[in-house]
């Protein structure tokens, strides 16, 4: 299988008459509807409309926020968002340091209008250094109920070739929280199965006892990974309560396909079970641990389920996970349907609490939505959410031509279909263009009544910086945070 990656794509300076704008931005709408079972492809060319999805052109400068430096990765992974009770965006991404010649995790802190705010670490920004000349990153964020924010990607190890998991947790000002990790504030975790040394975060979530959960992939053999699962205790040191080790590593090895299993989201339902989404093999998949770390019997009598779309030469995999209020699991990501050639769409599956397929959503419980956009193919979902009202949002990237990923967004109603009251019949993508290329929506989060997805942009000589946009899409109450 050939997972999407960002470092797919060229970035290239490419840019496209808009078919509106919106201060200044150039949006792109292309509606393309494939639904399964339907044999009718629909394409309709949008035109301009007051509807939900708009950019907000009063945050930031016209609508977007950058973080402010030149310096920030492109290449995978992506980085992190969330906002706080408050209000606040915080980012969380890679940056070098040409003095020391390495990677750090870059965290940014901004004010609700998008403009940095000066009391995070002074100026908005931090970074983390795990090593002295090592190529740290971070890929996702989280915060706890006393406004502490934990930080999760990987490092390399200090003892051996390869990476480990990497956290670390910061006060609410910017600075390291000494309480966590030993004084310093900062976790590393090998894996190292099978003798290997090789394990990739890719998201975090803090319980509300105030334990840390982490998820991505352990390397066991070349060609052959598997979901990798970490719990923390607050002070960072690995919970005994977890499996005994704090770690818990599954498999799911499909016959006749690869032995690739990546986790990529995790989630925690209303009665502490861990939910984790990623891909096995060709196959969107989810995992369900018991709060020991043991896997529930009772989520498709194994603890593990696997949905396959109709696939193409390419396969499918979940990127997102959302537990709804109702118990329902909603899982986004990416299909392919090409059999020759790349073809990915979004994609988006919900499962009851048992991990049987909700035939209520989309067509038989799956939903598929192209962008297609000036002969791009790829376009691959990276964050769900959902709205007060249940709607969900999806964000990601849509390819256009010459490979140029621009931002992505969908938006559900309750059944899985497209919501007409959402941009053009359900969906937006977006130009912000600068004169290079986009690099898509890597996470989403709700600010009041309104959108903020994140993601990285390049601009002129080669500077790459860390970016949010802000979306309206409740327009009864656009006219600011509630």
């Amino acid at each position: 299988m050939r997972e999407p990656t960002p470092t797919d794509a060229a970035v290239g300076g490419l840019t496209f008459p808009p078919i509106f704008a919106v201060a200044g931005l150039g949006m792109h709408f292309k509606a393309c509807v494939l639904p399964l079972g339907l044999l009718l492809l629909l394409c309709v060319g949008a035109t301009a409309h007051a509807g939900d999805g708009g950019i907000d052109p009063t945050y930031g400068h016209q609508g977007i926020a950058r973080v402010g430096v030149s310096n920030a990765s492109i290449a995978s992974p992506s980085p992190g968002m969330l906002v706080q009770p408050d209000g606040k965006p915080v980012l969380c991404g890679t940056s070098y340091d040409p003095e020391a010649m390495d990677f750090n995790m870059l965290v940014a802190r901004m004010n609700m209008d998008g403009t940095p705010d000066n009391s995070f670490s002074f100026d908005g920004r931090t970074s983390i250094d795990f090593n002295n000349g090592s190529a740290d990153a971070c890929t996702a964020i989280a915060r706890q109920a006393d406004g502490k924010l934990v930080v999760a990607g990987f490092t390399p190890d200090t003892q051996v070739a390869g990476n480990d998991f990497a956290v670390a947790r910061l006060n609410a000002d910017g600075s390291l929280d000494t309480s966590f990790g030993n004084g310093s504030g900062k976790v590393a975790v090998a894996f190292a199965l099978n003798g290997t040394n090789e394990a990739r975060a890719s998201s975090v979530m803090v319980q509300a006892d105030g334990r840390i959960v982490v998820v991505g992939l352990a390397v066991r053999a070349v060609g052959n990974t598997d979901f990798a699962i970490l719990r923390l205790l607050p002070d960072g040191s690995r919970d005994p309560a977890f499996n005994l080790t704090g770690r818990v590593v599954v498999a799911f090895d499909l016959p006749s396909q690869d032995a690739n299993d990546k986790a990529a989201a995790v989630a925690l339902d209303s009665q502490n079970r861990i939910l984790v989404a990623g891909v096995a093999g060709l196959r969107f998949a989810a995992v369900r641990l018991l709060p020991n770390g043991t896997l529930d019997g009772d989520f498709d009598s194994d603890g593990r389920v696997t949905i396959a779309f109709p696939a193409g030469t390419d396969g499918n995999g979940a990127n997102a996970i959302l537990v709804q209020q109702d118990g329902r699991i909603v899982l986004a990501g990416y299909s392919s349907l090409a059999t020759v050639g790349t073809n990915f769409d979004f994609a988006a599956t919900r499962l009851l609490p048992d991990a049987s397929i909700d035939k209520s959503f989309g067509f038989l419980g799956l939903t598929l939505v192209p962008f297609d956009l000036d002969g791009g193919t790829s376009d691959v979902a990276s964050s769900v959410l959902q709205q007060s009202e249940g709607k969900l949002v999806v964000a990601g990237y849509a390819t256009a031509s010459n490979s140029r990923r621009i931002g992505a967004v969908i938006r559900l109603q309750t059944n899985g279909e497209l919501d007409p009251q959402f941009g053009s019949f359900g969906r937006m993508s977006y130009d912000l263009g600068f004169g290079s290329a986009n690099n898509g929506f890597s996470a989403l989060a709700l600010q009041g009544s309104q959108l903020i997805a994140a993601g990285t942009m390049p601009f002129a000589n080669n500077a790459v910086d860390l970016i949010s946009v802000r979306l309206r899409i409740d327009l009864l109450f656009a006219n600011g945070f509630e």
